[in-house]
C-alpha cells in the first residue's frame, strides 16, 4: 500500500476480483466498518477512476485501511468490492452483481448485431429515495452514452388508452433513427381503477411480440428499453410472491397476470439504500452511506 502524502487517509491495495475472498469483508467488527466509512466521508479515500472501456469504469476490489502512514502495518483493515458506472459507485456484493449483469445485457442488446425487434424489459425495486432511477440511468448511459429518456408514471394513468399513447411516443421516437428509446415506467406496479397490479397485463403483448393496438391498427414498437421502476414493493422477491404469502394473496397475483410480467423481464436490480438491511446481517450499510455523502 502506498500512500500521496503525510496525512490521515483512506488507503487501499487493488486484488483482482471475483476471487471469493474479494466480496468479503475480513474484520467482522461493526467499529472497523465505520471508521471507515468516516474516513471515506472525511478524507475522501482514494477510490482511482480505473480506465476500463465498457462502461464499468471501476471494478476492483480494495482494502480500505484505517492508519495513518506510519502505522500502516498494524492498522485493521477490510476487503470489499467498489464498483463504478458513471456516476454511480456500488459497495454492495448482491448490487454490484445485479448492476453487472444488467450492464451486460444492455450491451448484448444494444449490439448492431442482435436482431431482436422485441423490448428488453428490466425492473428496479427499493425503499422510497434510494436512488433506483438514477442508478439504472447511470447503467444505461455508461453503455449507450444518452441522457435521453422518456419517463412515465403509471400512477397518474387512468387507462390501456393513454397507455398506447404512451407507446406510440415510443414508436415515433424509434422512426428518428439513433439509439434505441429508452423508456421508464414509474410506479408500474401501483393499482388501476381500483385493481391491484392493473397494469400487468396491458405490457404482456408489447413485451412477448414487440406490438400493441392503436385506434384499432396493429403498432410495432421495435427494438427498445423498458425500464420498470417499483412503487409499492421494495424488493423483488417481493414483487413476485417469493416470500411466504397467503394463498389469496397468490390467486390475486396469478389473476393479475404477476407470473406471465415476471417471466418476461430480462433482469431486475435490488437497490439497497442507505438503511439497514433487516433480511440478512448488513454491517455494511454505513459504508453504503459514506459513498453517498462523499
Amino acid at each position: 500500500m502506498t500512500t500521496s502524502s503525510k496525512k490521515n487517509i483512506a488507503c487501499v491495495s487493488e486484488v483482482s476480483i471475483p476471487a471469493d475472498t474479494a466480496w468479503k469483508i475480513t474484520n467482522d467488527a461493526s467499529a472497523v466498518l465505520e471508521q471507515a466509512a468516516l474516513r471515506l466521508v472525511v478524507d475522501g479515500g482514494d477510490l482511482p477512476p480505473g480506465g476500463r472501456q465498457d462502461g464499468v469504469t471501476d471494478m476492483r476490489s480494495r482494502v480500505i485501511n484505517l492508519a495513518t502512514d506510519d502505522d500502516l502495518d498494524r492498522a485493521p483493515a477490510l476487503l470489499a468490492p467498489i464498483a463504478r458506472f458513471g456516476k454511480l459507485s456500488v459497495v454492495d456484493r448482491d448490487e454490484i452483481e445485479s448492476y453487472r449483469s444488467v450492464h451486460a445485457l444492455l450491451g448484448e442488446y444494444l449490439s448492431p448485431n442482435h436482431s431482436s425487434k422485441k423490448p428488453l424489459a428490466l425492473a428496479v425495486f427499493g425503499p422510497p429515495g434510494s436512488g433506483k432511477s438514477f442508478g439504472i440511468k447511470q447503467v444505461i448511459e455508461s453503455v449507450a452514452n444518452t441522457r435521453d429518456f422518456i419517463e412515465f408514471n403509471l400512477a397518474q394513468l387512468s387507462s390501456a388508452e393513454q397507455l398506447n399513447s404512451a407507446f406510440l411516443e415510443l414508436v415515433n421516437e424509434g422512426a428518428k433513427g439513433g439509439s434505441p428509446p429508452f423508456c421508464f415506467f414509474d410506479e408500474f406496479d401501483c393499482r388501476l381503477n381500483g385493481d391491484e397490479l392493473g397494469w400487468l397485463r396491458f405490457f404482456l403483448a408489447p413485451l412477448q411480440d414487440g406490438e400493441f393496438f392503436y385506434q384499432g391498427k396493429r403498432q410495432t414498437i421495435g427494438k427498445s428499453v423498458f425500464v420498470f421502476a417499483g412503487g409499492t414493493g421494495t424488493t423483488y422477491r417481493n414483487f413476485a410472491r417469493e416470500e411466504e404469502i397467503s394463498d389469496e394473496d397468490r390467486a390475486r397475483f396469478v389473476q393479475a397476470k404477476g407470473p406471465d410480467f415476471v417471466s418476461r423481464l430480462s433482469a431486475h436490480i435490488d437497490v439497497l439504500g442507505v438503511n439497514r438491511r433487516e433480511d440478512i446481517p448488513d454491517q455494511a450499510y454505513v459504508l453504503r452511506r459514506a459513498v453517498i455523502i462523499r
